[in-house]
C-alpha cells in the first residue's frame, strides 16, 4: 500500500516522506553535479584536432573571399574601360 495508513502503521508520518524524498533528491542532484564538474575539470582547452579543423575552415573561407574579391576587381576594371571607351567615342 502507498499512502498515509501504511506510513502511520510503520510509525512514519506522511509529511515526513516528502522531506525524506527531498533530501534524497537533493543528494542525488549534488552527487550528479559533482561528477559532472569532475569530468569538466579534466578538460581545460581544445584538442589539436579541433584547432586544426578551425584553421582549415578559416583558410577555406579566406581563399573563397580572396578569389571572389579578385573576380570583382577584374569585372570593375573591365566595366570602367568599357565606360571610358564609350565616353571617348561620343
Amino acid at each position: 500500500m502507498c499512502g498515509g495508513e501504511r506510513d502511520l502503521a510503520c510509525g512514519i508520518h506522511p509529511s515526513s516522506n516528502s522531506t525524506v524524498l527531498r533530501k534524497l533528491l537533493r543528494g542525488v542532484i549534488i552527487s550528479t553535479m559533482n561528477s559532472l564538474w569532475a569530468k569538466r575539470k579534466e578538460h581545460y582547452g581544445f584538442t589539436i584536432v579541433e584547432l586544426l579543423i578551425v584553421i582549415v575552415v578559416i583558410g577555406i573561407l579566406a581563399t573563397i573571399t580572396v578569389v571572389a574579391y579578385n573576380g570583382i576587381q577584374a569585372r570593375s576594371k573591365t566595366l570602367l574601360l568599357s565606360v571610358l571607351s564609350r565616353c571617348i567615342r561620343n
